[in-house]
């Protein structure tokens, strides 16, 4: 199926970005961000954050491009990304922009 023809017929979800004080995690969710927070909290001694959110129908497609392109050379750990204070809110003004689309 074409990315395109996925995006069409995506059931919307949450984009996400969650700050745990150093790292910061974009990824998405069927389930509230709020509660997806929670249940990353549970693995995390760092306090959580939500920095992010929007429910978004491309969201697949929009956190895709996020890790592979726009911060493919920050440091991470899988979906954990080391962000300065000013790609942060670059990327959290993307995150918005979004839904704009």
């Amino acid at each position: 199926m074409s990315t395109l023809r996925q995006i069409k017929f995506a059931k919307p979800k949450f984009l996400y970005m969650i700050k745990d004080g150093y790292w910061y995690k974009i990824g998405y969710s069927a389930i509230d961000p709020l509660k997806r927070m929670d249940i990353l909290q549970c693995g995390n001694p760092r306090r959580l954050v939500m920095y992010a959110h929007k429910l978004l129908k491309e969201t697949v497609f929009v956190e895709k491009l996020l890790h592979t392109e726009i911060l493919k050379d920050k440091e991470r750990f899988r979906e954990w990304f080391c962000l300065s204070d000013e790609d942060a809110r670059i990327v959290a003004e993307y995150i918005d922009d979004c839904s704009k689309l």
